[in-house]
């Protein structure tokens, strides 16, 4: 079988959303020490306590970018954002003291060292941006315009008369 430009879309889809799921989750989940870990941080608590909150929900906003076709676009520029920043953050740590920071990036990537995690989050971050190239190439430029969207891929739910 030939792998197509289309094929790599969807193959950078399933890679980021098999990253951005479980990395969100885990944060809410275990939310008290993902907090913790964000207000041992080398800024303010003030904004470790933001960052708490706000990461979480963009990276589940992430994952609802990606899963709808008409959103994908800003899925893939949404993803490229946060890896490159959480990439930025990752090497300020290594050239730094990377001992004295807590680990943030929840049970997922615990185990794994700050090199290893540069590179992961180097290598998530291309499939951002190749995600975004493809979809730039391969989606009519039509489809990607929300004001002239055409619902008809949308998922449509039967609507029950609730009586009222």
């Amino acid at each position: 079988m030939k792998v197509t430009s289309h094929h790599s879309y969807y193959i950078c889809t399933l890679i980021l959303l098999s990253m951005w799921i479980p990395v969100s989750l885990d944060k809410i989940l275990h939310f008290e020490l993902f907090k913790n870990a964000m207000i041992q941080q080398p800024f303010n608590d003030g904004l470790g306590v933001l960052l708490a909150y706000i990461l979480p929900l963009f990276e589940l906003g992430t994952v609802i970018l990606l899963i709808k076709p008409s959103l994908r676009r800003y899925g893939f520029f949404l993803s490229a954002f946060l890896m490159f920043l959480f990439t930025g953050y990752v090497a300020l740590a290594i050239f730094g003291n990377p001992d004295d920071l807590p680990f943030g990036c929840g049970l997922v990537f615990q185990h794994l060292s700050w090199e290893v995690h540069l590179v992961l989050n180097g290598i998530f971050l291309m499939i951002s941006l190749l995600g975004l190239l493809l979809e730039k190439n391969i989606v009519p430029k039509s489809s990607r315009d929300l004001s002239s969207q055409d619902n008809s891929n949308d998922i449509n739910l039967p609507k029950k008369n609730l009586g009222f």
